[in-house]
C-alpha cells in the first residue's frame, strides 16, 4: 500500500505563510509605534524597515510556492525561518516584555502559534522528506 501525500496539509501551510508574505509587504505601511518589521528583536523604522520587509515577504513567497510544491529545498528553508522565529521571539519578549497581565496573555498565545506554525512545518518536512521532489 502507498502512503498519501500530505498535499493538502502542505497547501495550507503554503496558503498561510503567502498570507504572513502579504503581511510583511504591508508592515512599511503601518504608521503606529506598535507596528512595523521587527528584526532580531528591534522594530525598524524608515528604509530598514521597507527592505527587511520586503526581503522577509519574498522569502514566504518563496517557501510557500516550495510548500506547494513539495520541493524538497523548502526543508532547509523551513528549519531557518523556524530558527529565525524563535530568535526574533526571544529576543523581541526580552527587550520589550509586556506591561499588563492581558498583554502576557496575547504575546504568549501569539508566540506559542508563531513558534508552532514555523516549527511545525519544519518538522513536518522533514518526517515527510521522502515525498518531496
Amino acid at each position: 500500500m502507498t502512503k498519501k501525500r500530505p498535499d493538502r496539509i502542505f497547501r495550507g501551510l503554503a496558503i498561510c505563510f503567502w498570507l504572513l508574505a502579504l503581511s510583511n509587504f504591508s508592515k512599511p505601511l503601518q504608521l503606529t509605534e506598535h507596528s512595523g518589521f521587527v528584526l532580531f528583536g528591534t522594530r525598524l523604522t524608515g528604509g530598514d524597515a521597507v527592505l527587511w520587509s520586503l526581503v522577509f515577504g519574498a522569502y514566504l513567497v518563496v517557501y510557500g510556492l516550495g510548500l506547494w510544491y513539495m520541493k524538497r529545498i523548502v526543508i532547509g528553508m523551513a528549519h531557518a525561518y523556524a530558527l529565525y522565529v524563535v530568535v526574533n521571539l526571544f529576543l523581541y519578549w526580552s527587550r520589550n516584555p509586556p506591561p499588563s497581565g492581558a498583554d502576557v496573555i496575547l504575546a504568549v498565545l501569539y508566540s506559542l502559534i508563531a513558534v508552532g506554525v514555523s516549527l511545525g512545518s519544519a518538522v513536518l518536512l522533514s518526517k515527510h522528506r521522502t515525498q518531496l521532489e
